[in-house]
């Protein structure tokens, strides 16, 4: 065999190699785009179903009962701070009653 029916062959030989690494490739792409139609099909099949309808309810009475938690809690925080407040506020009523007292006693 001369060089150049050497190199000749080892040419076809890579050509054909390269050949079946492109087949294998388009194959693998095209079951990976078969399994993602798949996939998106059971997505769609989900999201019509009543399992997942269920979930979206359950889901947004959560949020609803979150926010209803929240809204309560500030609510219980504003309340203390307003018996805080009227506390603050008797005391500084007895202490301009003591006072008036005083000068009541004063006066008499």
């Amino acid at each position: 065999m001369s060089i150049s029916g050497a190199a000749t062959s080892t040419t076809g030989d890579s050509v054909s190699c390269l050949s079946l690494v492109q087949q294998l490739l388009l194959s693998l792409v095209l079951q990976l785009l078969q399994q993602e139609i798949q996939c998106r099909s059971l997505v769609l099949q989900f999201r019509s179903s009543t399992a997942f309808q269920a979930l979206r309810l359950v889901m947004i009475n959560l949020v609803e009962i979150s926010f209803q938690h929240m809204v309560v809690c500030c609510l219980f925080r504003c309340l203390s701070l307003v018996q805080q407040l009227l506390q603050q506020e008797i005391q500084c009523l007895s202490l301009v009653q003591q006072f008036l007292q005083q000068e009541i006693r004063c006066l008499s």
